[in-house]
């Protein structure tokens, strides 16, 4: 009798570690979600908007932070590229939205695999030089004060405008200023000229600014695009083009749609004004799958080599990008 009770027990016992056993490893076969991030830029407002907002009663669209269309994602907005760049930096994320100077030079200083599988949008007319026509001439003996915001991607719209109006180096005056500062700057005189983008770029234009150059003279040179790891890529491709597929090209339709629900969510996301939200709009685009798939193959090397060499001259990064597209 004494036997057949420690058999018994031995035999609950180890059914209960074998079930254990199996519980855990489902657990550890359960894949985490695609961690992702990216700044508050309007142009990655798709993911945001698609990752808090479902469909509702024949289209009309429910928006609550704490909604998750798909829990195989997790998108979060920070408040700057630096704390995007210094979370992907320690390995916290999946995947980051950049604009294309910022993944370069992110991925020649820290020399991480990285690759692009999606360009989220390019500029079309939302980054732009503007002047005060009264003052700005190119003539007098004083050189003209041009801001800009002192990133590689104000820099690098700072140059072409030059390049485009075939105005050299020393016949300027370059400010580095906050984008909050762009408009008071212009308002009080303090520059002739200034590069900047929405939603500051219509507050500007309403102040009195005239466009001179602007991101439509140079297409898809302003970009943003989605960086994945490459060990990501390699080990969960089919989740990453899900992301793309189901999350970013849903975001794309919704805010395209242009429903006032949405507008009113994305202008809470910015702190902006609705008018102001509708109007930047106008100058992004947003490329189809087979605009990207066209962009990737045939366009983004020659982008991002014009673009590092660029960033080289500049002295920005020390050697070339090997950022490319994801194979």
């Amino acid at each position: 009798m004494q036997a057949y009770l420690i058999t018994s027990e031995g035999i609950v016992r180890a059914f209960f570690i074998l079930c254990l056993l199996l519980l855990t490893a489902s657990c550890n076969n359960k894949q985490l979600p695609l961690n992702i991030a990216g700044n508050t830029w309007l142009g990655y407002q798709p993911f945001f908007i698609a990752d808090t907002m479902t469909p509702r009663d024949r289209g009309s669209l429910q928006s609550s932070a704490a909604i998750k269309t798909d829990p195989r994602f997790k998108v979060t907005m920070l408040s700057s590229t630096t704390s995007v760049l210094r979370v992907m930096s320690n390995g916290q994320l999946d995947a980051a939205m950049l604009t294309l100077d910022e993944a370069i030079k992110f991925q020649s200083e820290t020399g991480l695999p990285l690759c692009i599988p999606l360009v989220i949008d390019y500029s079309d007319g939302a980054d732009a030089l503007l002047v005060n026509a009264q003052t700005f001439h190119l003539k007098g003996p004083e050189k003209v004060k041009i801001g800009y915001e002192s990133t590689a991607t104000g820099g690098y719209m700072l140059r072409r405008s030059l390049d485009f109006l075939a105005i050299t180096a020393n016949a300027i005056n370059a400010i580095p200023l906050h984008p909050n500062e762009h408009l008071d700057a212009f308002r009080s005189g303090a520059v002739d000229g200034i590069i900047t983008f929405e939603p500051y770029l219509s507050k500007i234009h309403k102040a009195g600014g005239v466009i001179r150059f602007s991101s439509s003279d140079i297409p898809g040179e302003i970009i943003d695009v989605l960086v994945v790891r490459q060990q990501v890529w390699n080990s969960r491709q089919e989740s990453v083009n899900l992301l793309i597929d189901d999350l970013f090209r849903k975001g794309v339709a919704i805010i395209t749609a242009g429903e006032a629900e949405v507008i009113s969510a994305i202008s809470q996301n910015l702190k902006s004004d609705g008018n102001a939200i509708a109007n930047a709009l106008k100058g992004i685009h947003f490329p189809t799958a087979a605009e990207n798939r066209a962009f990737i193959k045939e366009t983004l090397p020659s982008v991002v080599n014009h673009i590092s060499n660029y960033l080289i001259e500049e002295k920005i990064i020390a050697k070339p990008s090997t950022l490319g597209a994801c194979q």
